[in-house]
């Protein structure tokens, strides 16, 4: 008996040795390049994305994994809601998201999460019905005539510590239930966060933000980078006498528009107030996500194409 035991035993420390043998996947530099590796080895994404709406239903995906495999792919970059895994604020249901993980796994495909949390595409369309159905709490951006957007102001407090709470408890429980699979390999924070129609959040918290300048930490950045920003920022601070401080106009140079002519830099200092802010609550999410799986995390945005977008906020199509 004691022997049985004892093997028992050695037996479990052995699986638990095991089982914690792996990093989780992480970026490795190489050279001049960063490299995937995903348990403990090179990996190279051949991925497909599937449309915002198709992983709504477990029932819906079963037969999608077995065509995803069909197209040679090793990665599958799907959407998690925020709504579905948050129903009732702080009660989470993680039944979906373990459908997608069990699915992929059966087929030895790997995972992207894409986070539709906060935003989507701009608008604040998947957070939680408890979040839409109170704007005194979890307040919306505004436009120049003081009328609430269908999307939230990342000047808020409440938002972010929601939004955050949410992501991080989604990384918490994928690393309990795929840490050691490895099915998860990377996770995008929101989905081309910004603003249509409008080169910034009008509302008066954020006016406030825009009327007191640039952001000393901003400040820093641009001068340990100066002579290696990106061009058009650079062009801009530098007509402006590189100040070392200042609002955004005298910084960036006077706001202009020109809706016609997207080559001129329309409402930029706006824009750079909008990156800016963006940026910061989107860092601040991806924080959160680190303390509780530290995988790769992404973000994607819109480009500003000549004769596609035209100046910041005036989304246009291009004609057939």
């Amino acid at each position: 008996m004691r022997f049985s035991s004892l093997f028992l035993l050695l037996l479990l420390t052995r699986y638990l040795v095991f089982a914690q043998a792996y990093k989780p996947p992480h970026l490795e530099k190489k050279g001049s390049t960063m490299q995937l590796v995903v348990k403990d080895k090179p990996f190279l994404v051949l991925g497909g994305e599937l449309h915002n709406s198709t992983v709504s239903g477990a029932a819906y995906m079963r037969p999608v994994w077995a065509q995803m495999k069909q197209k040679y792919l090793n990665t599958v970059l799907v959407p998690v809601y925020w709504e579905l895994i948050e129903p009732e604020e702080g009660k989470f249901d993680f039944a979906l998201v373990d459908s997608l993980i069990y699915g992929a796994r059966k087929q030895n495909l790997h995972l992207g999460i894409l986070w539709f949390g906060a935003f989507k595409t701009t608008y604040s369309t998947y957070v939680p019905s408890w979040i839409k159905t109170n704007s005194a709490k979890y307040p919306r951006a505004q436009n120049s005539k003081g009328e609430r957007l269908p999307l939230l102001s990342v000047f808020s407090e409440a938002n972010l510590k929601a939004d955050a709470k949410a992501f991080k408890t989604l990384l918490q429980h994928i690393r309990q239930v795929d840490e050691q699979h490895q099915t998860v390999i990377m996770a995008q924070v929101e989905n081309e966060v910004g603003i249509f129609n409008n080169p910034r959040d009008y509302s008066e918290v954020a006016t406030k933000a825009y009327q007191q300048g640039v952001p000393a930490d901003l400040m820093r950045y641009l001068a340990a980078n100066k002579g290696k920003l990106q061009p058009e920022m650079e062009t801009a601070w530098k007509a402006n006498g590189y100040q070392a401080s200042g609002s955004w106009e005298k910084v960036f140079g006077k706001s202009v528009v020109e809706e016609k002519n997207p080559q001129v830099f329309s409402y930029l200092p706006e824009e750079l107030f909008s990156v800016y802010q963006y940026t910061k609550f989107v860092g601040q999410l991806a924080a959160a996500g680190k303390e509780a799986y530290p995988i790769p995390l992404f973000v994607n945005a819109w480009p500003k194409a000549v004769g596609f977008t035209g100046i910041p906020g005036k989304c246009k199509l291009p004609q057939k």
